[in-house]
């Protein structure tokens, strides 16, 4: 028959081949580390991945209308052009795509901007007395330039020994240069302080946690879940970006298994991005609730009250706050120059609340206890609170 010509078998082939590697790149593009968070609370471009999806009818199609040409004879013709058309479109938006998630993703300028210092997880300074914020924004419009700074300044000048950052560093994290001018800005203020940064959802938007691991951790492919431990204190970091959308049996699994080796006695502090208990809003437009994560508190929280975790810190929403869950304190820092959030809903759970203020946490480790002392942008002590290590 005609239509089994080289060509044909050709084509066949290659619609084939264009469904399988299509369907791989959807499964890659949507678990790319911070995509199925933003999928599930941003619905715009839940779209956007709804289209890519749709576009499978396509290599399907041709090859639905390349059998039937070859059964019945009929539209050979117009059979090769639509499944040359469809497998050549998909083809161009996964290659597009991944071209842009990889230029964008491991983007290094010629003279990248390093940071004085960079926590040395594998042998940690003494970490007794540290400063602690979240959500600086750099480079967002409606972040707060000059309190971002005069944080920077203050905790600069003081006797840290360390600063952790819980995230939204960057507004876009794979926007070129985007860690420029954080890094500069940091090495300036913080001098020879050690700085450790904390992936966040705006840091990983369209695979900008290369970059990111690259600028803070000296390694792009470094690990999102990690811990390390000065003396009696353990540090738990999470990737958590925008809540448990990828935490996954495996990362359960080695969350307790950390968790379990640490003494009874010791210290423990877990550190995300992403909250779990807030106060917070209620946002329309996306129909999500931005205050106490419902299933945070189902798959985390448990796991925090069974292993005797002291102090879980996070940022991701715009206020501070300290709250107590069965026993456990969360602390949320978010407070280092990203637009405030508005208070809708204030959580049962909250103990004590400050939004529309930028600042920073001090924090002091002492024989098992957690000394917390909430600051404001110019220094002055807003709250102090104590936890006991259980």
């Amino acid at each position: 028959m005609k239509f089994f010509s080289k060509k044909s078998r050709f084509l066949l082939l290659l619609s084939i081949f264009t469904l399988i590697v299509y369907t791989v790149f959807l499964f890659w593009f949507g678990n790319i580390t911070g995509n199925p968070g933003l999928f599930a609370w941003h619905p715009e471009f839940n779209a956007i991945f709804i289209v890519l999806i749709c576009l499978v009818v396509l290599p399907v199609l041709s090859l639905v209308f390349l059998l039937f040409a070859a059964a019945k004879a009929r539209c050979v013709k117009g059979a090769k052009i639509f499944a040359w058309i469809a497998d050549l479109l998909c083809v161009l938006v996964a290659l597009g795509f991944v071209g842009y998630c990889v230029i964008c993703g491991h983007y290094v300028p010629s003279n990248p901007a390093r940071l004085n210092n960079p926590l040395n997880l594998e042998n940690p300074p003494s970490l007794t007395h540290i400063a602690v914020s979240s959500d600086p924004h750099w480079h967002a419009d409606e972040a707060n330039a000059e309190a971002r700074s005069e944080i920077i300044s203050r905790v600069g000048r003081s006797d840290y020994d360390a600063f952790f950052c819980l995230g939204d560093i960057s507004d876009f994290g794979s926007t070129a240069g985007c860690y420029e001018d954080p890094v500069k800005e940091l090495n300036a203020g913080l001098k020879d302080m050690p700085v450790l940064g904390v992936l966040g959802n705006h840091d990983a938007l369209i695979n900008g946690r290369w970059a990111f691991q690259d600028y803070f951790n000296g390694n792009p492919k470094a690990d999102l879940n990690y811990t390390f431990t000065s003396g009696k204190v353990h540090f738990i970091v999470l990737n958590l970006l925008w809540g448990d959308e990828e935490f996954t049996p495996k990362e359960r699994e080695w969350l307790v298994k950390q968790l379990s080796a640490i003494p009874k006695d010791e210290t423990c502090v877990v550190m995300s991005h992403c909250f779990y208990v807030s106060s917070g809003y209620y946002e329309p437009e996306t129909d999500r609730i931005w205050y106490d994560n419902p299933s945070m508190m189902a798959n985390l929280c448990p796991i925090f009250e069974e292993y005797g975790v002291d102090l879980v810190l996070s940022g991701h929403n715009h206020l501070m706050e300290v709250l107590e869950k069965n026993g456990v304190t969360y602390a949320i820092i978010g407070a280092m120059g990203g637009k405030p959030d508005p208070i809708e809903v204030v959580s049962p759970y909250s103990k004590w609340l400050q939004p529309s203020t930028f600042g920073w946490m001090d924090i002091t480790f002492e024989d098992g206890l957690i000394f917390m002392e909430f600051m404001d942008q110019s220094g002055k002590s807003l709250l102090t609170y104590t936890v006991s290590a259980r």
